[in-house]
């Protein structure tokens, strides 16, 4: 039993590495291969303030990335199964958008020398092209999480609760730390919520008979 649990542990680290291998190579691979990106922003993303201290949460999102597959592995296995699929179908997808409709805005320099803001100056310095954003990973990720808290029956209250407020405010924070605009985030959650559909219609039975053919 123990044995199998081991197993288990490591296929679904392995597919999460494999995952996080294709989100990367989304992300920064495109990035490489645009050259005139679209740039974006409105009146309303000229309004909403700069709040350094929502880049926590903005961080907070790789943990969950990171946690939450695990938090659905051991207490519903068929929710992990839609969650890994859609994320695929997600990653794919906004890869495609990102090479067919680079985009990019303009981010305001930081003031400030709060720890808050090195740390925002930090997330800059490694993100500075500025491309890639439409639709936001984080945001569209994030609505996975919340779907993923919601449908899944076993997980209890108060993880779902802790899941739900997290990723709420990884969303918020993406236009509060300005790095991204509101339509980076309003294409991003119906993206996500397709993609969970698309993944429901296909079946959690048909992922999971890929999962146990793993050896």
């Amino acid at each position: 039993m123990e044995e199998n649990c081991i197993n288990d542990l490591l296929k679904v680290t392995l597919i999460f590495i494999g995952i996080f291998i294709i989100q990367s190579m989304v992300y920064w691979g495109t990035q490489f291969l645009v050259k005139n990106p679209h740039m974006l922003g409105s009146k309303l993303d000229d309004k909403i303030p700069f709040i350094p201290v929502f880049i926590f949460p903005y961080v907070i999102w790789f943990v969950l990335l990171f946690t939450i597959q695990f938090i659905l592995y051991f207490y519903s296995l068929q929710t992990y199964a839609l969650y890994v699929m859609s994320l695929f179908i997600v990653d794919i997808t906004s890869g495609i958008i990102y090479l067919v409709y680079p985009t990019t805005f303009i981010r305001p320099e930081p003031e400030g020398d709060s720890f808050s803001v090195k740390v925002v100056r930090f997330i800059y310095s490694h993100d500075k092209k500025i491309l890639s954003c439409l639709p936001s990973l984080h945001c569209s990720l994030s609505t996975l999480f919340i779907l993923s808290a919601l449908y899944a029956t076993g997980l209890p209250l108060f993880l779902k609760l802790i899941i739900i407020i997290f990723s709420l405010l990884v969303i918020v924070s993406t236009v509060f730390v300005k790095q991204h605009v509101i339509i980076d985030v309003i294409t991003a959650i119906p993206l996500a919520v397709i993609s969970w559909y698309i993944a429901m219609a296909i079946g959690a039975d048909t992922f999971l008979a890929f999962f146990n053919f793993l050896q």
